[in-house]
């Protein structure tokens, strides 16, 4: 039996043929593109959000952007239990709290940088980003607080420019591998929950402004969890100190 195909039929065919060929082909660069910008610990120029998985370490990381009242309690909690953490925070917000700022650093947690206001860097220019990200510095500067390596783009907006600009300044940009999603204060179960998958290297995103109102009540059960799965939490330069950070001034 024969099938004849017109020419009509043939070039439909042929256009929706094509049509399929270019959509992969923009769905697979979009992939690739996104994937990018993410890694783990062995490609310095792209997002880490996740630590060596050969060692029985987590990091805990506590978002810092506004308020008076949940960063102290959190952070007299961690003093209590002998924990040590990283604090990514505003430069504007450590600007406002600089006796608590000094704290965290005594007591050995780490400190992070979120720039100094918390504004998406994907809708700023390389020049803008410099800017923001040198005023941050200056305050952590006059605080005393060194070794400031670590930065956090602000609700995790990425893009290959402010990846690239970032990295030219020396910083290493730090996304994380599991969210909390305590800031939208769900209930302490919900928060544990979405923990519950927590294993060696992970990074853990938590927040100490005064959006979060649970946050400090669910730590008991992260730490008892933490502790079910024999993951002892660290800073994140203790998750990370096989890689080598080569840190720069920000110009």
């Amino acid at each position: 039996m024969f099938h004849v195909v017109h020419a009509k039929s043939l070039k439909a065919i042929t256009f929706i043929a094509i049509l399929a060929f270019f959509c992969a082909w923009f769905l697979m660069t979009q992939y690739s593109s996104t994937a990018a910008l993410f890694a783990s610990t062995d490609q310095v120029d792209a997002a880490i959000y996740h630590g060596p998985s050969d060692k029985n370490r987590v990091a805990l990381t506590f978002n810092i952007t506004w308020g008076d009242e949940r960063a102290k309690p959190i952070v007299d909690f961690l003093k209590k239990e002998g924990i040590t953490a990283t604090f990514f925070m505003t430069g504007e917000w450590a600007e406002k709290h600089p006796d608590l700022v000094s704290e965290m650093v005594k007591d050995g947690h780490d400190i992070g940088s979120l720039g100094y206001m918390y504004k998406s860097y994907v809708d700023m220019k390389p020049g803008e980003m410099r800017s923001d990200l040198q005023r941050a510095d200056g305050v952590f500067a006059k605080l005393n607080v060194e070794d400031v390596h670590f930065f956090r783009p602000p609700n995790g907006h990425l893009s290959k420019e402010m990846l690239d600009t970032i990295q030219d300044t020396g910083y290493q940009t730090i996304h994380w591998s599991l969210n909390s999603q305590d800031w939208k204060n769900p209930g302490e179960a919900s928060i544990l929950a979405e923990l519950e998958e927590t294993s060696n290297g992970d990074i853990l995103l938590l927040h100490a402004s005064d959006s979060a109102q649970q946050t400090l009540d669910v730590m008991p059960d992260i730490l008892d969890m933490l502790e079910k799965k024999e993951l002892v939490p660290v800073t994140l330069s203790a998750l990370l100190d096989d890689m080598t950070l080569d840190t720069k001034e920000v110009h």
